[in-house]
């Protein structure tokens, strides 16, 4: 099976995409619809992944006293209900570590707008989708 630098199958290739908490809450924050935007910047096929933990994360801030932030909470979580979700808990338990690990591994690219976490990634070599302008996503790193 030929592959490409991050390993995706040229004959079939389909990019996963780890989504993390704060770029699952963009949509309701800032207005930008995430999949279209996806759709403008990946020429491939692509396949959405959502951590376990970030579910969890967003059922806990599904119950923040804050209401905006409950509110884009349960409407992230809708959203994340319809992708795949995996559980990439490792021994530390640290989501962001887990996330490098994973895409590192997997060869998946990120959508993150935590600024630690897109350090961490590119330092890794890893692809990076974020939000630019507070109006569209830009991606950093090659696929």
């Amino acid at each position: 099976m030929e592959t490409d630098r991050l390993g995706i199958n040229k004959v079939n290739p389909v990019l996963k995409i780890i989504l993390d908490t704060n770029f699952l809450m963009t949509p309701f924050n800032l207005d930008i619809d995430v999949i279209s935007e996806l759709n403008r910047i990946i020429s491939q096929k692509y396949e959405i992944i959502i951590p376990l933990g970030i579910i969890k994360e967003l059922k806990g801030l599904s119950n923040n006293p804050n209401l905006k932030i409950r509110k884009a909470a349960k409407l992230a979580l809708e959203i994340a209900q319809r992708y795949k979700i995996v559980d990439l808990t490792d021994e530390n338990g640290d989501m962001d570590e887990s996330i490098v690990k994973f895409s590192k591994k997997e060869h998946c690219a990120v959508a993150t707008n935590d600024q630690n976490l897109r350090r961490k990634l590119k330092s890794e070599g890893i692809p990076t989708i974020y939000v630019r302008q507070k109006s569209h996503l830009e991606m950093d790193g090659y696929l």
